[in-house]
């Protein structure tokens, strides 16, 4: 069944996967050196880098694909049209201008038109492999059939990673806010129990589907999160700090002072401390700060802007941290974007679960 493999399912082999995205790399990476220019604000949430051209290139190829061949079903099989154009309604509902954003998105950095850029994907799928675009042969009623079934599953979701983060990262519903990924549904489970960081201390929440979790670096970072299928600028820190039995009991006193953001987050690194709210997270008295800092790099000057949220399992002091930072020669509106992890934050702290208060001696 040709029309289900290399890019239209991927459910192909790693070979064939590996074959799609050199022939992507070979056609487009040329035009990749020639830069960035200026795109609509939504373009400002994702690096512009190497990795994340290539990344959208294969997503768009993805896309290109799955039209050409329901079109193709359509054309071939003239009963099967409206079902044809009622899956790719499904998909382009589910994830809506996610294909045309990222086509954009290559195209501008390229310098070129959209159409040119797909017609470059167009001309690389076409000459490599072809089993990734329809040719001139008719493709029997059971597959077109499965096909349709297949896409419209992937309305529901159903969608191999990474192109699944992809589509959800780059839909307009998501650019909007990432919260919305929550609320639909879509979203990782995490729980930090048996995690060496963790300090014994038990914690679960959840996460945007299409946010990419790595490493944290820093000793008392869990887990850290990247938005935009691991391209964007947003990041999500879980952090447990040492547990230090009389420090932590003047800290859980200080928790409810009103400069608890200075005594609790304040240092030099910080250049203004613009607001502190005091709530709950799952029963436990929680002081947020958000904040502004500024650090030099190789890379030049960083602006970042964050809003921590500390509370204590028993007296060991949990922090989420959400933050969006660009470097200052990128004219990037940082508090612009602060406000979608600000409130993407206020989204994660609703669903998180702290455990052991549930547990019975």
């Amino acid at each position: 069944m040709p029309f289900l493999g290399l890019d239209i399912s991927l459910r192909d082999t790693q070979m064939k996967h590996n074959l799609f995205s050199l022939i992507i790399l070979i056609a487009c990476a040329p035009l990749f050196l020639a830069g960035a220019n200026s795109l609509h604000s939504d373009a400002q949430l994702f690096h512009k880098s190497e990795g994340t051209l290539l990344a959208f290139s294969r997503a768009s190829g993805y896309c290109i694909s799955q039209g050409k061949w329901l079109d193709h079903i359509a054309d071939k099989y003239p009963d099967l049209a409206s079902r044809a154009q009622l899956a790719q309604a499904e998909f382009e509902l589910a994830f809506p201008e996610a294909c045309k954003f990222m086509l954009t998105f290559v195209a501008s950095a390229m310098k070129t038109t959209v159409e040119a850029f797909e017609s470059t994907l167009l001309d690389a799928m076409q000459v490599k492999s072809k089993e990734i675009l329809p040719g001139d042969d008719s493709i029997p009623r059971d597959q077109a059939i499965e096909f349709i079934a297949t896409v419209l599953s992937r309305g529901k979701g159903n969608v191999e990673s990474p192109v699944f983060e992809l589509l959800l990262a780059t839909s307009s519903t998501t650019r909007r806010s990432p919260a919305s990924e929550l609320s639909r549904g879509f979203f990782q489970p995490f729980n930090t129990k048996g995690h060496a960081k963790s300090l014994g201390a038990s914690v679960k929440m959840r996460i945007p589907r299409s946010w990419v979790a790595k490493e944290g670096d820093r000793p008392h970072v869990v887990q850290k999160w990247v938005e935009g299928a691991g391209f964007g600028r947003g990041i999500v820190l879980l952090m447990v700090m040492e547990p230090d039995s009389e420090a932590q009991i003047e800290w859980k006193v200080q928790l409810d002072r009103p400069d608890a953001c200075k005594v609790l987050f304040g240092g030099a690194h910080l250049t203004n401390i613009s607001r502190a709210r005091w709530f709950s997270i799952d029963g436990l008295p929680t002081v947020a700060c958000e904040y502004e800092q500024t650090s030099t790099t190789a890379f030049g000057a960083i602006a970042m802007r964050s809003v921590s949220m500390m509370t204590f399992v028993e007296n060991t002091p949990v922090v989420v941290q959400c933050s969006v930072s660009a470097l200052a020669s990128e004219s990037i509106d940082v508090p612009a974007m602060f406000s979608r992890i600000s409130m993407l934050c206020n989204a994660i702290s609703t669903q998180i679960v702290f455990p052991a208060q549930y547990t019975s001696n």
